[in-house]
């Protein structure tokens, strides 16, 4: 036996070493060991920008397919060009406003500045990286990447493997991911095409799909390993900017804390016996919970509330619905409420608001304090065993609210959007990742989470900014160009040393 193995590693010895020299080179040539050549949806072919056969000196995007029209960008001028990255919420920042206070406030001896916006709606860091890439194309001076909330809707490669193949294929497939040498050879077959496709137009993005499904028996630890793309794509957009002496701009995401966590998944190695007991005890604490709350704990989809809820036909409002407020931010201005006129709510939206706005004035009686007591000793019990539930830790601050410590509800609050096992919004996970990465690769960072939460009574960013998990009102992206903007014009005075440039 022992023989056999020896001559089987005698034999694998020349191969283990040619690999090993050829990961050594393309390790010294700067290639990286990334998936994107063989990613669902990211293939480094595809073409997300290009050059504008019409006008000269433009560019045009290529990911909408037809979906609405394309992003056209002007030919390249003596301005400030600010380019936006990210998803849906950079999508719906209202760059036009942005580039006005920019320029209003700009000193007169510097140019003016232009603003593009490349935001895609449903894109994750690993498109948007993608599209960064070849958005360089752009010479932008500042680039603004907003984002940490979709790295859970497309698959990719992992979950795309998962799909296809026997476990033994897959876990081949998978291990040879993390090695240069497999990535050089796949982009070697895909450029290896024939003479008669180089006249024809490059792909167009692949569709973007909605594969959230596929995430939400996810453990916790399998999210941090997905989380980590979301850092190595942020710090690769880093590395390409500043190889092409362009400035970065990291901003942390704004989310609600109030949406309770997406998928909330026990240990990897849990047995199903007490998987169903946890959810068990779980379903026993939502019926201590006092019965016109519970709704704050909601049991499915059905429960939530979606973006199409603020925008439904008009309809007669009831005058105490029509004159909720919630909580006022500091300095809310003239704008607020941010959110949609009420006539156009859902009668679901109307109930729930009216619900949260008993539930943020601690609206108890008697018997509903007893019954808070008694639900959080249920969760506690829970939390003893199982740390880092995230839908546990979210009943427990709603719980710490109502018994008046809001200083506790905030940090579960917190704590439990971190720990969602299928996030979709951002949490202290990515938005930690942002904040460690800018020191790290000293880049700037603009902390919009922190800007939000200080704005907040009591630190709690509910549905008076959010219309759902991670959405920002539409009246609300207004305070935040302003504060953006600020942000921005302090980056372009430094020089790239950090001296003033002005």
């Amino acid at each position: 036996m022992r023989s056999a193995l020896r001559s089987i590693c005698f034999a694998l010895a020349p191969a283990a070493a040619l690999l090993a020299a050829c990961e050594l080179a393309l390790a010294l040539l700067g290639r990286d060991a990334h998936s994107y050549g063989v990613a669902h949806g990211f293939d480094p072919r595809a073409r997300y920008i290009d050059a504008d056969p019409a006008q000269p000196g433009a560019f045009v995007t290529r990911y909408y397919a037809g979906e609405q029209p394309e992003v056209r960008v002007a030919p390249r001028d003596e301005r400030t060009r600010v380019v936006l990255f990210g998803g849906s919420n950079t999508e719906g920042f209202p760059h036009a406003f942005l580039e006005q206070c920019l320029n209003d406030a700009r000193p007169s001896q510097r140019p003016a500045f232009e603003v593009v916006n490349l935001g895609r709606r449903g894109y994750g860091s690993a498109r948007i990286a993608l599209l960064f890439e070849q958005a360089l194309a752009l010479a932008p001076d500042i680039c603004v990447f907003y984002e940490g909330h979709n790295e859970f809707i497309e698959r990719g490669f992992e979950l795309e493997l998962a799909a296809r193949g026997n476990a033994l294929e897959r876990a081949g497939i998978a291990a040879a991911a993390h090695l240069r040498t497999f990535h050089a050879l796949v982009d070697a077959w895909q450029s290896d095409a024939p003479d008669e496709s180089a006249a024809r137009e490059p792909a167009l993005p692949e569709k973007h799909q909605w594969d959230y499904d596929q995430f939400r028996a996810l453990t916790y630890d399998q999210t941090l390993e997905r989380l980590a793309g979301f850092r190595a794509n942020a710090a690769r957009m880093c590395d390409l900017a500043r190889a092409r002496g362009a400035r970065m701009l990291l901003v942390t995401a704004i989310s609600n804390d109030l949406v309770a966590p997406f998928a909330s998944n026990p240990p990897r190695g849990t047995d199903a016996a007490s998987a169903a007991a946890l959810q068990q005890r779980l379903r026993a604490a939502r019926e201590q919970f006092p019965a016109r709350y519970r709704g704050l704990w909601p049991l499915g989809p059905q429960d939530r509330l979606h973006q199409k809820d603020w925008w439904q036909p008009p309809s007669p409002v009831p005058s105490e619905v029509a004159a909720l407020r919630l909580r006022a931010p500091a300095d809310a201005g003239p704008l607020f409420p941010y959110w949609a006129q009420p006539e156009h709510w859902s009668p679901k939206l109307r109930a729930y608001i009216a619900l949260l706005d008993a539930f943020l004035r601690r609206e108890l009686s008697d018997s509903e304090r007893a019954e808070v007591e008694a639900a959080a000793a249920l969760v506690d019990a829970i939390l003893a065993e199982y740390p880092e539930h995230a839908q546990a830790l979210y009943a427990r601050a709603t719980c710490a609210y109502l018994r008046g410590d809001a200083a506790a509800a905030a940090r579960d609050f917190r704590a439990a959007a971190r720990y969602d096992c299928a996030p979709r919004k951002a949490s202290d996970a990515t938005n930690g990742m942002l904040r460690e990465l800018a020191g790290a690769r000293g880049v700037a960072l603009w902390d919009a989470d922190a800007w939000a939460r200080a704005r907040m009574p009591d630190g709690i960013v509910g549905y008076e900014l959010m219309s759902d998990e991670c959405h920002l009102h539409e009246r609300a992206r207004r305070p935040l160009m302003i504060e953006l903007a600020r942000a921005i014009a302090a980056l372009d005075a430094r020089a790239p040393d950090g001296a003033d440039a002005r």
